[in-house]
């Protein structure tokens, strides 16, 4: 992990080094190697729209308006846990059907819980008295904390839980401690709680009875469609010597560069040009496919991820550009206002698609 560089005292210096190799050692653990294009399973019902395509200033064609199936109507959630750490973020769904969908060292998998099941987990978040609205409990510094507390990352690691309710969805989000000494913040009885709830709602195999569950034997998850983004940016050498993206017979329509929306970019990265489009899981096989028969390599990335990327060149405008293709949960079935922070230390063939920034 490229990290940059922060002034801590020695103290917090050596709690960073701490969790930095506690986060590399999940990545190694997790992450995908190099190997043929994966095999992309999953059906969707396909409905037509059309891509808002907008010019690319740097790229060599015009973008090209076409059909642009989307995948199945999403499922109606009932909570999502969202976790971030540095620049890695994961989350857990559950959907009104009853699928949990959780992330895994493999990627994502699904158990289904039943009518009852969804009910004590409903039952578990409201009895905590912390979902009356909508919230953010921050990590407050004591005004005599230790000169070695470091208050400036405590937003880098963060945890969000959505519960769907009648009266409109309600969000609670934390910051949390981790190693960080409690003697550096305000304690925090609200913090406190959702700590303990994230525990049980993270370890619901341990204490739902047996009528809670349709099926407790966790599944690979087969994605309904995916996130495809392109960010196409300056040369760059250490990405080695991809494919030309002239040798790759695009399969869906338009062009590689022109397919879907435009996003603005990171701010550290503002060179960069970054499209993304829900496409179905037949779409996403289509592409793997095409790619990988014009030299293309996909490598799996992770802890974030349960996704494929590659890269391809267009040297002629001295540019590199990423195919990345993100699972959609059963929730999901639209790019939505995609955080980039999910691609800011993506790792694809040991170089990161954007500089791994920390802010």
């Amino acid at each position: 992990m490229i990290v940059p560089m922060l002034w801590l005292t020695d103290r917090a210096a050596s709690r960073l080094a701490v969790t930095i190799a506690a986060l590399a050692l999940l990545a190694a653990c997790t992450a995908g190697q190099t190997s043929p294009a994966p095999s992309i399973e999953g059906t969707a019902q396909a409905t037509p729209s059309e891509p808002a395509p907008s010019p690319q200033p740097t790229a060599t064609v015009s973008p090209s308006p076409s059909p642009q199936p989307t995948p199945q109507p999403p499922a109606e959630l009932v909570l999502r846990i969202s976790h971030r750490q540095w620049g890695f973020q994961w989350s857990t769904s559950l959907v009104a059907d009853g699928r949990l969908t959780s992330p895994s060292e493999t990627g994502y998998q699904v158990r289904v819980l039943s009518l009852i099941g969804i009910d004590r987990v409903r039952s578990e978040i409201l009895s905590t008295g912390l979902f009356d609205e909508s919230a953010d409990v921050p990590l407050v510094l004591l005004p005599d904390a230790d000169p070695g507390c470091t208050p400036e990352l405590g937003g880098i690691f963060a945890a969000t839980i959505e519960l769907a309710a009648d009266a409109g969805d309600v969000s609670v989000s934390w910051d949390r401690r981790y190693d960080w000494p409690p003697d550096c913040y305000e304690p925090s009885a609200a913090r406190d709680g959702l700590e303990a709830l994230l525990a049980r709602l993270e370890s619901l195999h341990e204490w739902l009875p047996p009528e809670a569950w349709r099926d407790a034997t966790p599944r690979a998850y087969e994605p309904h469609g995916f996130r495809m983004f392109t960010i196409a940016q300056p040369w760059r050498d250490d990405a080695g010597q991809p494919p030309e993206l002239e040798t790759v017979a695009w399969p869906l329509g338009g062009t590689l560069t022109s397919y879907g929306t435009a996003l603005a970019p990171p701010p550290w990265v503002d060179s960069s040009t970054v499209r993304c489009a829900a496409v179905t899981a037949g779409e996403a096989t289509s592409v793997v496919d095409a790619l990988a028969d014009g030299g293309a390599v996909w490598t799996d990335s992770t802890p974030n991820g349960y996704a494929s990327a590659t890269y391809l060149g267009d040297r002629s405008n001295g540019l590199t550009v990423a195919l990345v293709l993100q699972a959609l949960r059963p929730d999901e079935n639209s790019c939505g206002a995609p955080d980039l922070w999910l691609l800011n230390c993506w790792e694809v063939g040991g170089v990161y698609l954007f500089y791994c920034h920390v802010a």
